[in-house]
């Protein structure tokens, strides 16, 4: 498993260059905490390492989790999630699963793997779908929503960004984009702002 850091700038969350996969990264996404984070893919051979190490020390507690897919017009269905973001403020995993992969042995390691943990979202009525979509199983016990745990029972306002200032403070760049939640995640490859936006997702949580 590759440990070598490259590390990053918040001022790349605006490069839209493709950023390479099966590496070792980190940023400060807020001042006072350096996350280091793998942006790799299903397909490989050290995916389990790599969930067994954003999972240390984990037990018993709850890992943030996010998916993104390439969204459709309401006349067409939606792609399947393309991408799992998993990890807490100081670790993360960011796993591409783009529709040519096919249901081998990787496969059961992250279902395997997101079945046997608790986990934390945001609005999370979708992600479940698309979970039970990808994985033919039911997530609903494991995976929390922050936003009726904790956002509406406070009547605190329930935006990603509110959220994130009320429980988190302030990051370093505007790493959430209109314009990049709803672009091409099934796309070949990735770019910074894509990866730096999905990572940004399960930091903040």
């Amino acid at each position: 498993m590759n440990t070598n850091i490259t590390a990053l700038e918040p001022s790349q969350v605006r490069d839209t260059n493709r950023m390479d996969i099966r590496k070792l990264y980190s940023l400060n996404f807020f001042n006072d905490i350096k996350t280091t984070f793998y942006f790799t893919d299903i397909n490989d051979p050290s995916l389990k390492q790599k969930l067994e190490w954003v999972s240390e020390g984990m037990e018993g507690k709850r890992m943030a989790l996010d998916l993104e897919w390439k969204a459709f017009s309401k006349t067409r269905n939606d792609q399947k999630a393309s991408l799992f973001q998993i990890g807490t403020n100081e670790r993360a995993v960011i796993i591409r699963y783009v529709e040519q992969d096919s249901l081998g042995t990787q496969h059961e390691v992250l279902r395997n793997f997101l079945l046997s943990h608790k986990f934390i979202g945001k609005g999370i009525s979708c992600d479940l779908k698309k979970l039970s979509e990808r994985f033919n199983a039911d997530f609903s016990t494991i995976l929390y929503d922050f936003e009726y745990m904790y956002m509406r029972r406070y009547d605190n306002c329930a935006s990603f960004i509110r959220m994130i200032e009320i429980y988190a403070g302030t990051p370093t760049a505007m790493f959430k984009d209109k314009k990049v939640t709803i672009s091409n995640w099934n796309a070949p490859t990735l770019s910074y702002k894509q990866v730096l936006y999905s990572t940004f997702d399960v930091v903040g949580l």
